[in-house]
């Protein structure tokens, strides 16, 4: 009954009822579908959400740092920062996460405080965090606050690896001369990881080369690493490079984040039909939370290459309203999305809505359905 209250709000798309769908969080059960609806709210729920930053409930607070992230409303940065002073171990791991989605520059010294963290779970979340944005500033805030850093230098070093930039390598080198085991160790993974170190600084001139096979050759070497600095050079490629942008589409499919995946979805209707389609296998690779509701939309697009191909990428998503979406995709009039969505729904074989869907499905018309839809049958 909760869901189809849910249901009935997101189609009503009345702003009045958002600040309900937060109120709602309390019930981690519906987090889910609840989280689905003020996605797809869009701009019209970011006041209820800012607001359900201060709700006297943590589990509230905990959904509004999550869907701030999915939304990217980047006003919520100072309310989620001031949630890791929270005595909840959940809300902090929840604000660090919500503040790396958003890249939250000005938070950065406050995050970097959490290494320090008594809490395990909210340490690890804070080098994920802090891994997850520009290199660079990390970096500087680091270096910074050089004591703190050389005294938490194990988890410094963990950042670093994750996140690599040059400006890291004199205290990489002197990590290697550190007392502390941990302390070498993690500096020789470093070392490791940052083999090559100035890849970017390589690559980046050969992004302008005038064979295009050479800058296709180099996007895709860029989309090897998890790297802001060469995610935002991606995404400046997508735009100004008409040549490479399948390629480019590609490796922000590979490396991208949520801000990413809202800033393809923001372009899809500029572009041409190959494209098009290229962005929604990106997206469908990023499975980030706020594209799921605009890839449900694409299934009622008139065009069967678009529907089969946001059927593919919704099946990255291992959601509860993913299954629904494949479930109801298994209906369609053309053979074509049927198939995608069968393909993709063989991955939830243990779910009793894909069991009926496959059941139904051994009696498709097609023959290559109805042979794959026996097999999903007999694995489930």
């Amino acid at each position: 009954m909760k869901e189809a209250a849910i249901a009935v709000i997101r189609a009503l798309a009345l702003p009045a009822l958002h600040a309900a769908l937060v109120d709602a969080a309390w019930d981690t059960a519906i987090g889910e579908p609840l989280l689905d609806a003020v996605v797809f709210a869009g701009s019209l729920a970011h006041p209820s959400v800012l607001a359900g930053l201060g709700h006297a409930d943590a589990d509230v607070q905990v959904f509004c740092a999550t869907a701030a992230a999915a939304l990217g409303i980047a006003e919520a940065a100072g309310p989620c920062a001031g949630l890791l002073e929270s005595g909840e171990v959940r809300l902090r791991v929840a604000a660090l996460r919500a503040l790396g989605g958003l890249q939250a520059e000005q938070a950065l010294p406050a995050m970097l405080r959490c290494l320090a963290d008594g809490a395990e779970p909210v340490r690890k979340a804070a080098v994920r965090a802090l891994g997850a944005m520009e290199a660079n500033l990390v970096t500087g805030t680091i270096l910074a606050e050089r004591e703190f850093a050389e005294a938490h230098a194990p988890l410094v070093l963990e950042v670093m690896r994750i996140a690599p930039c040059s400006a890291q390598w004199n205290f990489v080198v002197g990590a290697l001369k550190d007392a502390r085991e941990e302390v070498r160790r993690a500096a020789v993974e470093v070392m490791g990881a940052n083999e090559p170190s100035d890849l970017f600084e390589i690559l980046e001139p050969l992004l302008c080369d005038t064979a295009v096979a050479v800058r296709a050759e180099a996007v895709q070497a860029l989309g090897q690493r998890r790297s802001r600095r060469a995610l935002l050079r991606l995404q400046s490629l997508f735009e100004h490079d008409p040549d490479t942008r399948t390629q480019a589409l590609r490796a922000i499919g590979r490396i991208g984040d949520g801000a990413a995946a809202r800033h393809l979805m923001a372009c899809y209707p500029e572009h041409k039909r190959e494209i098009r389609l290229a962005i929604i296998d990106a997206l469908g690779a990023i499975a980030a939370p706020a594209a799921e509701p605009f890839l449900a939309q694409l299934l009622c697009d008139p065009r069967p290459e678009v529907r089969s191909r946001a059927v593919v990428a919704i099946g990255q998503y291992a959601t509860d309203g993913a299954v629904v979406r494949l479930v109801h995709a298994t209906l369609d009039t053309d053979p074509r999305v049927r198939l995608a969505a069968l393909e993709s729904l063989s991955a939830f074989a243990g779910r009793p809505a894909a069991v009926e869907s496959f059941e139904r499905l051994c009696l498709d018309p097609l023959p290559a359905i109805a042979a794959l839809a026996r097999r999903c049958l007999r694995k489930a």
